[in-house]
């Protein structure tokens, strides 16, 4: 039992360092399939994770997206963002993820 478990923990932990050196190229693969109802299932998964944590690393001043938008939506939105946007791409996808998601959900202007 605990030899599954480490093993788990261990591809985890090795997903988790790789998160940094993913290509916006990468990234709007995984969300063009999990645009598709017969996309991959890993692929929606790790686009999912990957946008849902560039969003909750921005503090509320950035990207006030509503309380009850799903991640697929989320989703959907940031790969119609970047169809539109290619030449906004940067090569590290959290960037690329970050701009999509303040242009797509910005904060109210507050009056000083």
């Amino acid at each position: 039992m605990t030899k599954p478990l480490l093993a788990l923990i261990l591809a985890l932990c090795t997903t988790a360092a790789q998160a940094e050196f993913v290509t916006s190229t990468t990234l709007s693969g995984w969300l063009d399939s999990a645009a598709t109802t017969t996309g991959s299932f890993k692929d929606t998964t790790i686009a999912l994770g990957y946008v849902g944590a560039v969003h909750d690393l921005l503090d509320g001043s950035e990207v006030c997206a509503p309380e009850n938008i799903r991640g697929r939506r989320m989703l959907l939105a940031v790969r119609d963002w970047m169809k539109r946007n290619l030449g906004r791409w940067d090569d590290n996808a959290a960037v690329t993820v970050r701009s999509a998601l303040i242009e797509l959900y910005p904060c109210p202007t507050r009056n000083p």
